[in-house]
């Protein structure tokens, strides 16, 4: 299965609330490509020390799922299979793909992308490649002052979120858990006393960091994109992404793009800086600064 991945895997990634979705559904529609909508299992991938194993299990339980027309068919939801590719599709797979082997023949034929969303992935970038040979990645990027306040708006990194709600693997603290992409012992020990806005702040700022030296080491493998300039210019970005990955635009791609055109970026007031914690503030003012927001 290893093989199947190979040259062909784009891992979309950012932190929550950057912008993530709407950047998913646009390359997930474009053609030939199937799409994952954070997968619960790439954020256990150290846990595999074989690849095999490891990319036998996404590609037999997760993406031959796809192939065959099954998926999350639910409107309501952003995973539903038709923002992605049409009723007509899906059925005209199911119809031609009865076994194993008839999609095993489809994949070969048409050599999709295996398109995959999974956020704060950004510390697990470089452990990729030992699963998927020349992985690639789009890798955005928000305003972390908007993130912080769209994060609390939504009731994250509480004590509650932080216990319950995080998938990856964690820090034990007998307060509270600790993500393991919190790299600094020293964010380690302030993290269960932080409010959180300060808890996001930092989890921004490492995301953002470790994404910034994995794509210095492996030039030309991650895309870099900024949400406000993505929103604001969408076409630009589906073009640049079908150019750069042999990737066509559907009917669906360009309606996700009227969607993103018509999207009210009014201005939203972001999080006051004073609700973030020293020493996490000056830390996370500086990288803000340096990103030009």
């Amino acid at each position: 299965m290893k093989s199947i991945f190979k040259d062909r895997t784009l891992i979309i990634t950012g932190i929550g609330r950057s912008g993530s979705t709407i950047l998913s559904k646009l390359v997930g529609s474009m053609k030939p490509a199937f799409i994952l909508f954070e997968p619960a299992l790439m954020k256990f991938i150290a846990s595999f020390q074989s690849s095999s194993i490891f990319t036998r299990i996404l590609f037999e339980d997760y993406f031959l799922n796809l192939v065959h027309g099954r998926g999350n068919m639910n409107f309501s939801d952003w995973s539903c299979m038709m923002n992605y590719e049409t009723i007509e599709e899906i059925f005209e797979r199911q119809n031609k793909l009865r076994r194993r082997s008839d999609a095993i023949r489809y994949i070969n034929l048409m050599k999709p992308w295996w398109v995959i969303k999974s956020l704060e992935f950004a510390h697990l970038m470089a452990l990729a490649h030992a699963h998927f040979e020349n992985v690639n990645y789009i890798h955005i990027v928000r305003d972390g002052l908007q993130v912080v306040r769209s994060s609390l708006e939504r009731g994250w990194y509480t004590d509650e979120f932080c216990n319950t709600d995080i998938v990856e693997q964690t820090y034990w603290d007998e307060r509270v858990r600790i993500p393991y992409f919190i790299e600094d012992p020293q964010d380690r020990i302030y993290w269960p006393d932080w409010n959180p806005a300060t808890r996001c702040a930092c989890a921004w700022r490492n995301l953002i960091l470790q994404a910034n030296r994995y794509k210095a080491r492996n030039k030309g493998s991650c895309l870099q994109f900024r949400y406000e300039d993505f929103i604001k210019t969408p076409k630009r970005y589906a073009d640049y992404i079908g150019k750069n990955y042999n990737l066509t635009s559907t009917p669906l791609t360009l309606k996700h793009i009227d969607d993103i055109s018509n999207f009210d970026i009014s201005y939203q007031k972001p999080v006051d800086i004073e609700f973030i914690e020293e020493p996490e503030k000056a830390k996370f003012l500086s990288l803000n600064r340096r990103l030009g927001y």
